[in-house]
């Protein structure tokens, strides 16, 4: 039997090298979206029956969707971080490395082909209040996002008389009572028993949709094209695939430039350089229109189509890098 991998290479393996990886921040505020609107749906069905029974009345699994709030806020802190260590890497700190990496699990995460970053990505913890306020405020600042955005969101009021802030820190609060605590108030009398209603859980939901949404915005406005994942006005992805082909086009026009400032090998001219440009958007181009028209079996589900056409925009791009590298300098 094969020796298991360690936590952080298998995180790796199945939520970062994957075609289409879910450890984004669109996928956390996907699920949150999931979660609330199964919460509406539940409580338009059992909240006419709490109605008609002996008070308190109360369902103890509508305390646990605050289980599944906080992991989305995990997923989005800890994706962000890893976000900014693959566009930055002078991001990461020594307390990252300290606490990620050893002997055996560096061993075990070069013979994997895995990055820093990919360990990085399993080891980080945000399980509190504070851990996912401090992770969020180095992705903000850095992307250069203006200072004091965060504690504006935060400090926002929800419909239950306080913060968003103070609504998340009791979010944590409570989550990890829950999963790691049996007190008298879980197993005593109703009377006593602390439990959540339909109506705090959807406060905190919206709560909690509207600071990540308040922190993307943030990230989208601030952060670099090259910032990887960034989300639109709705929470998803922008598709790279415009921003890779705009890419090419400028490092094609830069080369361009130095042909004509004779930057090149005797005897390539600007024209050339244009007819060999306009045969490789050619071939791009049929390329996408090839790889779009695909029949992948279950793209309905989990569809390839878009990574295999960044990775051959990427091609592109690398051997424009290469290329500029030997043509663009300063004389």
């Amino acid at each position: 039997m094969p020796k298991p991998f360690a936590p952080q290479v298998d995180f790796a393996k199945r939520h970062l090298v994957e075609k289409v990886s879910t450890f984004n921040a669109a996928s956390a505020y996907y699920r949150l979206e999931l979660l609330y609107d199964d919460l509406n749906e539940v409580s338009d069905v059992l909240e006419p029956l709490l109605s008609k029974a002996w008070k308190p009345a109360f369902y103890e699994f509508v305390s646990y969707y605050k289980v599944g709030f906080v992991t989305c806020l995990e997923w989005h802190a800890r994706s962000r971080l890893y976000d900014l260590f693959l566009y930055d890497p002078t991001q990461i700190q020594s307390k990252d490395i300290g606490r990620s990496l050893s002997e055996a699990k560096l061993a075990e995460m070069i013979s994997e082909g895995l990055s820093v970053q990919h360990l990085l990505a399993g080891s980080n913890n945000v399980s509190t209040h504070d851990a996912y306020i401090e992770a969020i405020d180095r992705v903000l600042a850095g992307v250069g996002a203006p200072k004091g955005g965060l504690k504006s969101i935060l400090s926002l009021g929800a419909s239950n008389g306080v913060t968003y802030g103070e609504n998340l820190e009791m979010l944590f609060v409570e989550r990890n009572e829950l999963v790691h605590e049996i007190s008298i108030s879980d197993i005593g009398h109703r009377n006593i028993r602390k439990y959540t209603s339909f109506e705090d859980a959807k406060i905190v939901a919206v709560c909690v949709l509207e600071i990540v949404k308040g922190i993307e915005r943030l990230i989208t406005n601030s952060a670099p094209k090259e910032f990887p994942n960034i989300l639109d006005e709705h929470c998803l992805i922008v598709d790279r695939e415009s921003y890779m082909t705009e890419k090419i086009a400028q490092m094609e026009a830069n080369i361009r430039t130095a042909i004509v400032k004779g930057r090149s090998l005797e005897g390539l001219t600007a024209k050339d350089w244009d007819d060999m440009c306009a045969k490789s958007d050619q071939y791009i181009s049929s390329q996408k229109e090839f790889v779009k028209g695909l029949e992948i079996p279950g793209s309905n589900y989990y569809d390839t189509r878009p990574f295999i056409i960044h990775n051959l925009l990427k091609q592109r791009i690398l051997y424009l890098s290469a290329l500029a590298d030997e043509l663009i300098y300063e004389q």
